[in-house]
């Protein structure tokens, strides 16, 4: 009896692996992925600061996209739109909060942040990074050791060096909003607490 309920237990992991392996692949990072996200935001008149942070991380030009159809076919502040889509990779996050508007009664920051793209904070990334981006850092830019440092950690490439030079030369932005724009970020997820009982 207990080989087949092995037997069962192994075929319900391999189904539920066959699941995750037929699931959609995620999109390719593109090095360019946040200046061009902030260039096609800075063109929908998103305000400066809130494009920085709409695009900061951003792996395509998705987040600005998704901005733009959730200002369409929602009644969103500028604040609540770039919660929505901040780190989205497809317009998914807008579609979701279209949805939900129209079939609940929710306001609109529980809309936003439950169709969120991004749902755990996001910190610089806390490793190392490529010596051979801080080497194109200090060779193609004028960027001092520090900030060379800053847009490199956590970098595996030099795409933070791309995306810098290309924003660079293309936008009109501070080198400290171009670090933030390039520089490598991931997701953290909260550390989850245990409400308090009284027993």
């Amino acid at each position: 009896m207990i080989p087949s309920a092995t037997a069962c237990l192994v075929c319900l992991v391999v189904g539920m692996l066959g699941g995750v392996a037929s699931a959609q692949p995620a999109p390719l990072a593109d090095p360019l992925g946040p200046v061009r996200c902030f260039a096609n935001a800075d063109n929908q008149l998103v305000a400066r600061f809130d494009a920085i942070q709409l695009c900061t991380g951003a792996i395509n030009e998705a987040p600005a996209n998704c901005y733009k159809a959730a200002e369409t076919a929602l009644d969103l502040s500028n604040r609540e739109l770039v919660r929505l889509c901040e780190y989205a990779t497809s317009t998914a996050p807008a579609s979701c909060a279209a949805q939900i508007a129209d079939t609940t009664d929710h306001g609109n920051s529980d809309i936003a942040e439950y169709c969120a793209a991004r749902q755990w904070p996001t910190a610089n990334l806390p490793t190392s990074g490529s010596p051979d981006c801080v080497d194109e850092a200090l060779a193609r830019t004028q960027l001092w050791n520090d900030d060379a440092l800053r847009l490199c950690r956590g970098s595996d490439s030099t795409g933070p060096i791309e995306c810098y030079a290309w924003g660079r030369t293309n936008l009109n932005l501070s080198d400290e909003n171009l670090i933030q724009l390039c520089a490598a970020v991931a997701a953290y997820p909260l550390p989850q607490t245990l409400p308090n009982s009284n027993y």
